[in-house]
């Protein structure tokens, strides 16, 4: 993974933790990124990204077809309203990227369309996942529109 070829490299980041090291200047950093560039090359690290998102890929579970759909949202629930984005849509399922944790369970996505129609989703929380430096990426079923359950 890139964060293991930085953390030997640069000998400052490790898994899942991109911030500075306590007691540490940017001009450490900045020195230390840039000996990145002595002994692994850009190629290297962009195969590595590539080869990380084509086995992210692979690993595809659902048989519906995911479409991208990037998008403002705001997400309800437990009584306190959060703004987020929509990561991509399908006819049964959204993924989402915010920066709070949310719980599994219900909650209501509202998404403006571009015509201006106002979509109010109920929606299952599935999954919620930390993807670093306080984001979070989390997919929610389809039980409803409004708050009719479909």
């Amino acid at each position: 993974m890139l964060s293991e070829i930085l953390s030997e490299e640069v000998g400052v980041l490790s898994p899942g933790r991109t911030t500075f090291r306590w007691g540490t200047t940017f001009t450490q950093h900045r020195e230390s990124f840039m000996s990145i560039n002595a002994s692994t090359s850009q190629n290297q690290i962009l195969n590595q990204l590539i080869t990380e998102a084509k086995q992210a890929a692979t690993k595809e579970r659902r048989s519906e077809e995911r479409i991208p759909y990037f998008h403002a949202v705001s997400i309800a629930v437990n009584g306190r309203c959060y703004t987020a984005f929509s990561r991509e849509i399908s006819s049964s399922a959204i993924g989402l990227l915010h920066n709070m944790e949310l719980p599994l369970g219900e909650a209501k996505v509202s998404i403006s369309t571009r015509s201006g129609i106002q979509a109010n989703l109920l929606i299952r929380m599935r999954w919620c996942e930390s993807c670093g430096e306080g984001w979070y990426i989390s997919g929610g079923e389809f039980v409803g529109i409004g708050g009719d359950r479909v």
